[in-house]
């Protein structure tokens, strides 16, 4: 097990994928078109996300996308998303540069193809972020992410917690693979 500090806390924030510290290689996923199930809580309550926005996706799409996620052992009721991750996403040097001077020392504890996180930044006298996690990558193609992020401003403290479940698809990231309409390469990614 290796514990590493420091290293700044911006790609928690950040789709953690490719969080790490210096010196370890990256974390071992694929690169190409990933699908992911994820379940966000503000202060305990669910926010809504692309299936459950009413007049968001035609009713017959909802359903289609959510056959898909079965099909993919997806948790039902979690919002889908897809995105590209290039080697980028899981290289250690680039994550630390990207989550630089956001929040200074955080802890890291790395084990094997997984990275424990935690910080605490102080950015003013009435204002703290509280951010702690896990990622971990499991034979090169699934991953499992767990956040929960503390914010508190002038005395009013917001908790958001996320979980995500995600699956490579493939290594073109413009051909959907079978089962997945053309169409959710624009719907479900990030824009």
């Amino acid at each position: 097990m290796k514990h590493c500090m420091p290293l700044a806390v911006g790609a928690c924030a950040l789709w953690i994928g490719g969080l790490a510290c210096a010196g370890e290689a990256s974390l071992n996923g694929r690169a190409g078109l990933w699908v992911e199930a994820s379940l966000v809580t503000m202060n305990g309550v669910k926010l809504p996300g692309v299936l459950d926005v009413q007049g968001g996706l035609a009713p017959a799409d909802v359903q289609q996308i959510r056959g898909a996620m079965k099909t993919l052992g997806l948790p039902e009721g979690w919002d889908p998303k897809l995105v590209c991750l290039t080697p980028d996403a899981f290289d250690v040097a680039v994550a630390t540069q990207k989550a630089a001077g956001v929040c200074p020392s955080p802890e890291l504890v790395i084990h094997g193809n997984s990275v424990k996180y935690q910080a605490r930044c102080e950015t003013g006298a009435d204002q703290r972020l509280v951010v702690s996690g896990d990622v971990s990558v499991q034979n090169e193609v699934e991953m499992t992410q767990s956040s929960r992020q503390e914010v508190l401003v002038r005395g009013l403290k917001t908790v958001t917690e996320a979980r995500s479940v995600s699956r490579w698809l493939g290594a073109d990231c413009s051909q959907a693979p079978k089962g997945i309409e053309p169409q959710w390469l624009q719907t479900l990614s990030d824009h």
